[in-house]
């Protein structure tokens, strides 16, 4: 019977019993994929983020968006005044690209703030109301094969899309 032990320094130790285990190279990251680097390729995010799926989907796939978590994707929608569940091709090129700009500026703003040690206040995440004083909507949402994730959303500030064809929204 095979067995993993894990020891932790503060005491503690967590034991794996009857496992399976196998080494595997680890995951292949493209600096070009990965939200603070400066190498970030914008155009392949926004190319991303055209596509006929919803865009809380797109976000958290990490070959576009490395990096990016639920909480840089209710942020970063909710600031570029976008529903989670708009499809890509239905918002303007403006839109996708001022959610670019959400989801970079955010993410910069949060790493930087952590490593000042000051606390990262949200706008949306875990709120029970919207800066305007809205009610916020809480679901999980995801793609059918894939995780499915909790989204905070504000009905007011960030309006469900028709899927009549491209649409600007209201600038934040």
């Amino acid at each position: 019977m095979l067995r993993l032990v894990l020891h932790f320094s503060g005491g503690g130790f967590l034991v794996f019993y009857n496992c399976q285990m196998s080494w595997s190279p680890p995951p292949v990251i493209e600096p070009t994929c990965d939200i603070l680097s400066e190498k970030f390729h914008r155009g392949q995010a926004l190319e991303a983020l055209s596509q006929a799926q919803p865009v809380c989907y797109t976000l958290l796939d990490q070959r576009y968006f490395s990096g990016l978590g639920n909480i840089i994707k209710n942020e970063a929608l909710y600031r570029a005044r976008i529903h989670p569940l708009s499809l890509g091709s239905c918002l303007s090129s403006s839109s996708r690209e001022a959610l670019v700009d959400h989801v970079v500026e955010f993410s910069k703003d949060w790493l930087r703030d952590k490593f000042q040690g000051k606390e990262r206040h949200t706008q949306i995440y875990q709120k029970e109301q919207c800066p305007s004083g809205h009610q916020v909507m809480k679901e999980t949402f995801g793609p059918p094969d894939g995780l499915q994730r909790l989204t905070w959303w504000c009905p007011q500030c960030q309006p469900q899309l028709s899927s009549k064809g491209p649409q600007n929204l209201p600038s934040s």
